[in-house]
């Protein structure tokens, strides 16, 4: 086939910056264990991906070789990274902890099986380059992953290494988890699209668990449609083609959100310039979204519920070897710890009526568009960032998407947020791709 591009080229970009990886992105990658993926997809499918690639360069003109992605392909030959709390056949799960991470600590072992969605990506046929790093067990003490956007600036947490992975071009995909704001937030400081879906949308099985009622599956990418793609792989569903063809919201709304006090100088620029350039845009209607009062304290409901089921997540791991977890997540684990059991339950019916009455309050507006994060990732020595902007979306369950786009005043990226109600999934996808052409035009 003249012009065909063979699945070895296409990876070796993405397989070279890996392992020239100076961002500290990888917890795991071997080079061997990629080539051997890659010669066998080549030995039995080049033809289908060749076909493939030639459907893709019909519809997607403007992007090269390395960069597109169809979904008539599914994910043959595409390469893929996995956040270090996400089991892989073969590899250890090192969950950014001296615990189970290298060869010295205590549980070290490699994994019998793949979990759930990774076996869903192995027959898809996408090529598995590694595990990224996270930070411990997926909560707040940060790790020493480079953000590729900001040099000296926080990648964000806890799919650190996931967010900056697709940032810094060494792979154009890759998997997440978000319990407070972690999939969002990272994406908001690298730069990238990430996509936080409806709760329990991917199966959690093979992922290490935090908390289990705001633990979420989700993805990270370059564009919106590429999230959309990967999504509608893992599941089935067909949110890539309604992006395209029916992507302008109905009714917009505009939410600060309780927690605006938090916001900095460059994002209350943007949100403002954000704000006049959608009220300018014909066929949509754009107003102002105010939270009922009730949704005010959602962060430190929040976090009670995320510290109790983190106690008993980690019950073991902190009983037995209390020494190896560091300071922030045991400040969490004593919390949780010390919770009773009574006001657990009662917090976790408050988070079922706040889901009940979200779902009435937005009854009118199709999304939310709303900050990511307060401002451009802050320095690293200051830690992963604050998630006061996503832990309501996660204790709602709702499906949160960060649209990159904008800038700080030192051009650091400053992410919006697309959300809406559970299950609306894919009207956050299709407004996300109506965003993103806004801002890609701007």
């Amino acid at each position: 086939m003249r012009g065909s591009l063979s699945i070895s080229d296409y990876c070796q970009p993405f397989i070279e910056k890996s392992i020239n990886d100076d961002l500290n992105v990888w917890t795991h990658i071997d080079e061997g264990e990629i080539q051997q993926q890659v010669e066998y997809l080549s030995a039995n499918l080049q033809s289908k991906f060749e076909e493939n690639l030639a459907v893709s360069r019909a519809s997607h003109q403007k992007k090269s070789d390395s960069e597109r992605i169809d979904p008539s392909a599914k994910l043959l030959g595409l390469p893929l990274a996995i956040k270090d709390i996400i089991d892989i056949a073969g590899i250890e799960t090192g969950c950014g902890s001296k615990i189970y991470q290298g060869l010295e600590a205590p549980l070290y072992h490699k994994k019998a099986i793949d979990a759930s969605v990774v076996s869903r990506l192995r027959a898809a046929g996408g090529i598995l380059m590694g595990k990224t790093v996270t930070t411990e067990f997926a909560t707040f003490q940060a790790a020493d992953t480079k953000n590729p956007a900001a040099l000296g600036r926080t990648p964000g947490g806890s799919s650190s290494g996931s967010a900056a992975a697709v940032a810094a071009g060494m792979a154009p995909l890759a998997l997440g988890t978000q319990t407070a704001g972690s999939i969002v937030r990272p994406a908001s400081y690298c730069g990238v699209v990430g996509f936080k879906p409806t709760i329990g949308t991917l199966d959690l099985s093979g992922v290490k668990a935090l908390a289990r009622s705001f633990d979420t599956l989700g993805v990270f990418a370059g564009c919106v449609e590429d999230a959309a793609f990967l999504m509608d792989s893992l599941t089935g569903n067909h949110w890539l083609v309604q992006c395209r063809e029916d992507n302008q919201p109905r009714k917009v709304g505009l939410c600060r959100s309780p927690y605006w006090s938090a916001a900095s100088d460059d994002l209350c620029k943007v949100w403002e310039d954000l704000v006049y350039l959608l009220k300018s845009m014909d066929g949509v209607i754009v107003d102002e979204f105010h939270l009922p009062p009730e949704f005010g304290g959602a962060v430190e409901l929040h976090k009670r519920v995320l510290a109790r089921e983190a106690f008993d997540a980690l019950h073991f791991e902190w009983k037995t070897y209390r020494s190896l977890i560091r300071s922030k997540l045991a400040i969490i684990l004593e919390e949780g710890e010390a919770s009773k059991t009574e006001c657990y339950l009662a917090d976790i019916q408050k988070i079922g009526s706040l889901r009940r009455e979200f779902d009435r309050a937005l009854c009118d507006f199709d999304v939310l568009i709303t900050p990511s994060s307060p401002g451009v990732p802050p320095p690293i020595e200051e830690g992963t960032g604050d998630p006061i902007f996503n832990r309501l979306w996660s204790m709602l369950g709702v499906p949160a998407m960060n649209v990159p786009g904008l800038q700080g005043e030192k051009g650091w990226p400053i992410g919006i947020q697309v959300v809406s109600r559970q299950g609306e999934d894919a009207k956050v996808i299709a407004a996300s791709f109506w965003l993103e052409n806004i801002l890609n035009a701007t």
